[in-house]
């Protein structure tokens, strides 16, 4: 009887650990061990060991400790309409279903904590972010062309990266890093893709922070992504408190960079925060504030026209910036609230459109613009898989200028005047493409119908005031022409792994 039970239990054994063998796939010797003992039969040792052949992909170095593979799919659709009784007729309204991100990447921990990572954005060369009328963007600031030719092949390289690190973990301090990243610098631009409440970042934010335009117009790109040092750390002794700091290009969205004409100076920047709760209010709380330093960060390199020089000479418009934002984050229950303050000071930065023919030529020279924003950001969860929420934004350029699809992704020009390229008049109309100041109203909902599947809509109302007004086809401009108003209504799908 013993014999027998002892059998029976050999079996359930061996049943046992083909199952684990199965899933796991165990080495040979332990299959071979098996079939000796009587346990399988060398058929189904066969079998596992076939099944267990299945490729795998390793690291090329030992020494990789981890490798973890990481993206984002994002399909959207935009319907998004300018309402302007002002002008002669409304631009084409802005229908579309497409991918606004395809992203993947990877993280490495090589292990002495030392580590690396690396995310693309694949979708990005559609640059869609371009203005539908009205003056072009720049993808960074380094000659005075539109965004075709060399350049245009420039901005798809740079756009076309997330982030690029080298990282070296400081237990119980924090993390150093050598890479491309995003400074430290509006809470509603460093909040996860992925995470944001809303469907786009605010018309203030993206005013900020998305990639340069013109030498005096359009997009500050005070925070974008720039090549440099970065640290992140916390202080032990001090729960709660933590603080970062960056030695990194003037000019942002650079990952290589050719200082032509003595351009790209140094920028700084550095943060501090303390975030706690409070048991007895049933509060939680965040709050701190970023400064920056950007070198060059509203310059350009003007390029003389064929007809005077060739087309080769340059001359550099060398201006720097500075700016700090004041944030407070707090939760109470299922609702949360982020409110937070931006501001830039910017050598040169008033707006001087019409331009003269000189400015092609010439660095212009114009009185200092101070830009600021400003986000509130409240979130209601419902449950665990439903939440509400909205946005008020408002942004003052002080005379420096936007236009709407600056500062509304994928979004129609509205307005009625254009520049010529070659003499900086007003060719059409008594308005040019820029407003001085933009307000927006923005509710929606996240539904995460899967985990790492989010299904989000929203609308939004944007105003636009103080629209560019010229006293003549060929005199000086200012902000007091009539406003105008943006219908967005957005639908996003969303996978992240």
């Amino acid at each position: 009887m013993k014999s027998k039970i002892l059998k029976v239990l050999s079996i359930f054994a061996g049943f046992a650990m083909f199952g684990v063998l199965t899933a796991h796939a165990q080495d040979k010797a332990t299959l071979d061990l098996l079939v000796k003992k009587g346990v399988i039969s060398q058929a189904d040792a066969d079998g596992v060991a076939k099944s267990a052949a299945t490729p795998t992909v390793v690291p090329r170095m030992a020494n990789v400790q981890k490798i973890q593979i990481e993206g984002l799919i994002q399909a959207q659709y935009d319907d998004l309409a300018a309402s302007d009784k002002a002008v002669p007729s409304n631009p084409p309204a802005t229908n579309q279903l497409y991918f606004r991100r395809v992203m993947l990447g990877a993280k490495a921990d090589l292990g002495n904590d030392w580590g690396g990572e690396i995310m693309m954005d694949f979708a990005a060369i559609q640059i869609a972010d371009q203005p539908k009328s009205g003056l072009s963007p720049q993808a960074f600031p380094t000659t005075a062309s539109t965004t075709g030719g060399q350049q245009g092949i420039q901005y798809i390289s740079q756009n076309m990266f997330d982030k690029i690190a080298i990282t070296k973990q400081a237990p119980g301090y924090g993390q150093f890093e050598v890479g491309y990243d995003k400074t430290n610098f509006i809470q509603e631009e460093m909040t996860p893709t992925a995470a944001l409440p809303a469907i786009e970042r605010s018309i203030a934010t993206r005013y900020f922070d998305e990639y340069y335009g013109s030498p005096t117009a359009y997009r500050l790109a005070f925070a974008q992504r720039r090549t440099g040092l970065f640290w992140n750390g916390t202080v032990s002794q001090i729960p709660g408190l933590y603080y970062s700091a960056a030695l990194t290009n003037g000019i942002q969205s650079q990952i290589n960079f050719t200082n032509v004409g003595g351009m790209n100076k140094i920028g700084a920047w550095a943060g501090a925060g303390y975030k706690g709760k409070s048991d007895d209010l049933g509060l939680t709380y965040d709050f701190g504030v970023n400064v920056g330093y950007s070198g060059d960060g509203n310059s350009q390199n003007h390029i003389a026209s064929s007809s005077t020089a060739g087309g080769t000479a340059q001359n550099a418009q060398s201006n720097d910036t500075y700016g700090y934002n004041p944030y407070l984050k707090l939760g109470y229950g299922d609702f949360s609230l982020l409110t937070e303050f931006f501001q830039s000071v910017y050598q040169n930065g008033r707006s001087t459109v019409p331009f003269t023919s000189t400015l092609l030529t010439t660095p212009g020279t114009t009185s200092t613009a101070a830009p600021y924003g400003l986000n509130i950001i409240p979130v209601y969860k419902i449950n665990q898989d439903w939440d509400i929420d909205g946005r008020l934004t408002y942004l003052s350029t002080n005379g420096r200028g936007t236009d709407q699809n600056g500062v509304l992704w994928n979004a129609p020009n509205d307005n009625s005047g254009s520049i010529s390229s070659a003499t900086g008049h007003v060719t059409v109309g008594q308005y040019g493409p820029l407003f001085d100041n933009a307000y927006s109203v923005y509710l929606g909902f996240n539904w995460m119908v899967s985990p790492g599947v989010r299904f989000s809509a929203g609308v939004e109302r944007a105003y636009f005031t103080g629209r560019q007004t010229y006293t003549a086809v060929d005199g000086t401009s200012n902000f007091s022409g009539p406003s105008t108003a943006m219908n967005l209504i957005r639908m996003r799908l969303q996978v992240a792994f």
